[in-house]
């Protein structure tokens, strides 16, 4: 399993790492403006319509086709051909519906746009909507290359999306046409689609007549229907979440819708380079586990998730100022987009650590088919976000989104913890490091008062919490058998055999 972990973690951190550079570059190019808030509108929109495909794809089809493979390939096949028609011709109609209606959609999800704002994000809605189908192919060849254990498509997904991104902005910004930033949605997805059909064909998955298989329909989408639907009511309760988020933002002022995507950079990169490899595996693994190990081996996996992320985000927390100019600080980034964009930032560190493991933990749930429990705790989750959001965004701005956003993480982690029936090594560290990062926060922020170049501030922060956070965990005993029993884990992966 670890083994499989690396590998997707080693084609995300280069996609990650090209991810930075395109933010890096979206804010030198275009800072908080107009162009900036209408490409995180469209953008938001035309996902939030996808993802109530690839996500519900992605946890219900994965494990269903994995267990009939092996005991049914003609039912397994049949599930892959029925399921792949029907996406399909579904993302087709959203998009149309999406680029004909795109003036009310816009006006309707985001009422605090107007004028340039407002007409920009209509024209690249309706383009992104164009590349609909071609992203929902795309998920369907990644799940199934998931569901038979090759991660390639996963790994190099964010790679390939950031480079077509990279090549759109530098063309929009030399020609003065920004409508060209969504074009680099739309033929990132087509090429990409392209290529998966390609890796698919020369890896062999494909069995001989496959596409023959066409049985028993009622009975496999009854099952799968089964098993979907309460992931289908979790998108949509998560993507609504997402789409008010950025609609409260668009209230609040100019900037702020693309202000919110800044700072989420580097909690997602967090989480793509630490847990999202871990939660695919997971749930590719842990549906054939008995109860037991998966109890043991989530609590041994919760626990070093904890021990690596709260310190980070304890660190994130109080140099947030100094990372956001050192990331973005330059040409139409001014110092307005700075404290704008830290104060959302600290809002998610707060729950950074919780937003991370709670993706781990849906996973194993969905491995489970533990479905209906997911969709109770993220109901939860993100009435307790939207509510906080609605409540307090007058009063703190931008910082309310940030802590909406940490406030759900925190329930969702909660409840999974609970309803996986107690994971004692989990809660330990978690009290542990928690309990840990108030003097460390504390004394990071009087740090942080006498530092005026970021590049400096940030080296006496990372002096500080290296030697903070290596003293803590060293003399913790729980802390250092789990950090030997990773190494051991990791020295023997990389080991080549005999």
């Amino acid at each position: 399993m670890l083994r499989q972990v690396i590998e997707i973690s080693s084609g995300s951190s280069l996609g990650k790492l090209l991810g930075l550079f395109r933010e890096i570059l979206f804010a030198s190019f275009f800072g908080t403006t107009s162009t900036a808030d209408a490409y995180r509108a469209a953008f938001t929109t035309t996902l939030s319509s996808n993802l109530l495909i690839s996500e519900t794809l992605a946890s219900a089809f994965v494990p269903l086709f994995r267990q009939d493979r092996e005991t049914n390939a003609r039912r397994a096949w049949s599930l892959f051909n029925g399921l792949g028609v029907l996406l399909i011709l579904l993302s087709i109609a959203i998009g149309a519906v999406l680029y004909v209606g795109a003036w009310t959609w816009v006006t309707w999800i985001f009422p605090g746009f107007s004028g340039e704002r407002l007409e920009l994000t209509v024209y690249m809605l309706q383009v992104m909507a164009i590349g609909m189908p071609f992203y929902t192919a795309s998920s369907i060849l990644i799940n199934l290359m998931m569901a038979a254990s090759d991660f390639h498509l996963t790994s190099i997904r964010a790679f390939v999306q950031n480079i077509g991104v990279i090549i759109a902005l530098i063309i929009a910004f030399l020609w003065g046409r920004p409508v060209w930033i969504a074009w680099g949605f739309t033929g990132t997805y087509l090429i990409f689609f392209v290529y998966g059909i390609g890796w698919l064909l020369k890896s062999g998955i494909l069995e001989s007549g496959w596409y023959r298989h066409w049985v028993d329909l009622r009975s496999v989408a009854k099952r799968f229907w089964t098993a979907v639907r309460p992931l289908a009511f979790l998108s949509v309760l998560v993507q609504g979440n997402i789409l008010l988020e950025k609609a409260i933002a668009s209230l609040i002022g100019p900037g702020a819708v693309a202000t919110i995507d800044y700072a989420r950079l580097i909690p997602e990169t967090m989480q793509v380079l630490v847990v999202v490899p871990i939660g695919l595996v997971s749930l590719a693994a842990m549906g054939n586990f008995k109860d037991e190990e998966v109890r043991e081996r989530t609590d041994r996996i919760s626990a070093m998730i904890l021990l690596v992320l709260i310190p980070l985000s304890g660190f994130v927390l109080v140099a947030a100022p100094s990372l956001i100019r050192l990331l973005y600080a330059r040409g139409a980034f001014d110092e307005a987009s700075v404290i704008q964009t830290s104060q959302a930032l600290r809002g998610m560190a707060v729950g950074m650590w919780a937003f991370c493991l709670a993706y781990v933990l849906q996973k194993i749930y969905n491995a489970r088919m533990r479905n209906r429990e997911v969709l109770r705790i993220a109901g939860i989750a993100v009435l307790a976000n939207a509510i906080f959001n609605l409540v307090f965004y007058r009063h703190l701005g931008l910082l309310a989104i940030g802590l909406g956003f940490s406030l759900g993480g925190i329930v969702m982690t909660w409840f999974y913890v609970r309803g996986m029936g107690g994971l004692d090594r989990t809660r330990q560290i978690a009290w542990m490091t928690l309990l840990a990062a108030a003097p460390y926060a504390l004394i990071g922020f009087l740090l942080s008062q006498y530092g005026s170049v970021p590049l400096l501030d940030l080296s006496v922060q990372i002096v500080w919490a290296v030697i903070f956070w290596f003293t803590v965990l060293g003399s913790f005993p729980l802390s250092r058998q789990l950090l030997r029993q990773f190494s051991k884990r990791l020295i023997s992966v990389r080991t080549p055999d005999p």
